[in-house]
């Protein structure tokens, strides 16, 4: 309750502001997020959203991933084809927010919206999406063979593929709409439907340099997911207090700030010495 009332969108925004940074695991939120808006995880907005707070620990909420049997491009109840670009319905890069909110009557997310409407965690969000379209998912360009992305997929497709039809020769195909199709073909419709289009969809369309629609946090609006990191990238240290005047070593600290003009993933980075 206190970190509902601390985040409600009713609150100040720098009440929210605050309320965020003392009380969430900004990074894993942000992980979290970037990862399930990419593969459209539809359900975790309303209903699959697990958090956990480390009461005895750091005290910090974080996000658990559950339940994500309607994500990769299918809503709850099946559709054809894939869900992967319609942005008025759960396709949107900031969807989960107060201003995203989906096609089917649904409502949004209070952790997910104070993340989208604070300018900073915003900013950390398009950030890790970059991120991921780098690192994983690569621009659309990139050979097919050499899709990260697709060549685990097929791995993984290779291990299940003899359990996979003795099952369905088991039990046959599911009455649950859209889901009775062979391996192969959902296989192909995964890559056709979704991944390719969802590649384009974040990389292109919600890209920042995309001036065919306004930026912004509306459905209606361009995400701005930022270019690529430059590779030569640094922070600096602004400040050391290592003997605080308070007497309490605890309040010992290291400023470390962000010169460059965009938000940067530090994700793997170490401070040393």
């Amino acid at each position: 309750q206190t970190l509902v009332r601390a985040i409600n969108e009713t609150n100040t925004l720098a009440g929210r502001r605050k309320a965020a940074f003392d009380m969430l695991d900004i990074p894993e939120v942000i992980n979290y997020l970037a990862g399930a808006r990419w593969c459209a995880e539809n359900d975790d907005v309303w209903a699959n959203m697990s958090i956990y707070r480390d009461t005895y620990g750091d005290q910090l909420w974080r996000v658990i991933p559950f339940d994500m049997n309607a994500s990769w491009g299918q809503r709850y109840g099946g559709i054809t084809p894939l869900d992967a670009i319609t942005d008025s319905c759960k396709s949107h890069p900031l969807y989960g927010g107060a201003t995203t909110i989906a096609c089917d009557g649904g409502s949004y997310n209070r952790i997910y919206d104070v993340i989208v409407a604070l300018p900073e965690t915003r900013q950390m969000l398009l950030r890790r999406q970059r991120t991921v379209l780098d690192r994983w998912v690569l621009e659309p360009g990139v050979a097919p063979e050499s899709r990260l992305l697709e060549t685990h997929i097929r791995y993984m497709t290779n291990l299940i593929w003899t359990e996979a039809f003795l099952d369905r020769a088991k039990w046959g195909y599911s009455t649950w709409t859209a889901s009775n199709k062979p391996l192969t073909n959902a296989i192909t419709e995964l890559f056709n439907e979704f991944i390719n289009l969802r590649r384009i969809h974040f990389s292109a369309t919600h890209n920042i340099t995309n001036v065919a629609k306004p930026i912004g946090i509306n459905k209606t609006d361009n995400a701005g997911i930022p270019l690529s990191q430059p590779p030569n990238i640094y922070l600096a240290i602004v400040g050391v207090e290592f003997n605080p005047t308070s007497g309490n070593q605890e309040q010992e600290y290291i400023c470390v700030s962000n010169p460059a003009p965009f938000a940067v993933d530090i994700t793997g980075w170490k401070l040393d010495g």
